[in-house]
């Protein structure tokens, strides 16, 4: 393991738009070029997503190149570029939160890192979260189960710094967005993951999750999951769904755009419903009508509905 401390002036590479959207965008352009049977109305909410992709790109590098009054460390905890860790405490002029948040990202399991997405970690560490980026390696060089292997990885390194900093870690809030939000999904559910952390696991936030494959329908999504499952035979040994105990005392909330045109809604709703059969029923859903896949992003960039639903039950699960 590596540690490599950065301070509030540490020089921040720059990512540029071009390659933000890239990141974020995986395979939006893919079904309009390629052109995979969709309606017309999915092919609205296509352009809608790029046009949504260009207006988070901007906004994504303004946050980046932000001062920033708050620190970031790096830790590494493999030989693959892509196994790091960034751990941002929280800001001092906060009170520290019960819990730590540990966020992993989207980008089609095939991109993205946790540098492009700094916005979150300062996002949550404003809040007083305690906050830990994962990253994993990356599809076509590796297959599941590296990623989720490298995300329970990315966790277990960044307790580890927090404890030994006096920041002992209580309570964990999972969170991911896209491709993340289907490991997290796993971190949480799957037994095979986790077994000492396990039990400090009190939430998980999906946001726009690819959490039921059978719903995962369109040829884009289908594609990505080709790929990132690599010729199994069997998906249920990584579909979030296959996983979700109602009877696990875990609050959860996901979070989807009713114009997704990547991963479908349904896969949100199945997720809750399924979670909400046992007599815990601690899953919530919130789909928003205007938003696509890619902007659910923008709460954590701007003041949003979303924002505030996020942020109150941040709230509530963190002094439960």
């Amino acid at each position: 393991m590596t540690i490599n401390p950065k301070g509030t002036n540490a020089r921040v590479s720059r990512l540029s738009r071009r390659d933000f959207l890239k990141i974020l965008s995986a395979v939006g352009v893919t079904a309009v070029v390629a052109g995979w049977g969709i309606s017309r109305t999915k092919l609205i909410w296509q352009i809608g997503e790029l046009q949504a992709l260009a207006a988070l790109g901007g906004s994504a590098q303004k946050a980046d190149d932000a001062a920033y009054a708050g620190s970031e460390v790096k830790i590494t905890f493999g030989d693959d570029p892509q196994q790091y860790a960034l751990v941002y405490p929280p800001l001092g002029t906060v009170a520290r939160r019960n819990s730590t948040v540990f966020f992993e990202y989207g980008g089609g399991w095939n991109m993205g890192n946790p540098a492009q997405y700094r916005f979150m970690g300062r996002f949550f560490a404003s809040l007083g979260f305690p906050t830990i980026l994962g990253g994993y390696r990356l599809v076509p060089g590796d297959h599941f189960p590296a990623q989720v292997e490298d995300a329970a990885l990315g966790l277990q390194v960044g307790i580890e710094y927090l404890t030994k900093n006096d920041a002992p870690v209580t309570k964990i809030i999972l969170a991911g967005h896209s491709a993340g939000a289907q490991l997290v999904s796993l971190l949480a559910y799957d037994p095979k993951y986790l077994a000492a952390e396990r039990p400090l696991i009190s939430g998980l936030v999906s946001i726009s999750g690819p959490l039921d494959f059978s719903l995962c329908r369109s040829g884009q999504i289908r594609s990505l999951l080709d790929a990132y499952l690599a010729g199994l035979s069997d998906w249920e040994v990584a579909d979030p769904i296959a996983f979700a105990n109602p009877e696990v005392p875990i609050s959860v909330l996901c979070l989807h755009g009713a114009k997704d045109p990547v991963v479908d809604p349904g896969n949100s709703r199945s997720f809750v419903d399924k979670l909400n059969q046992g007599s815990i029923h601690r899953a919530e859903l919130q789909i928003f009508p205007g938003r696509f896949h890619s902007d659910m992003l923008n709460m954590f960039l701007e003041q949003s509905a979303e924002t505030k639903v996020l942020t109150g039950w941040l709230e509530n699960v963190d002094q439960a």
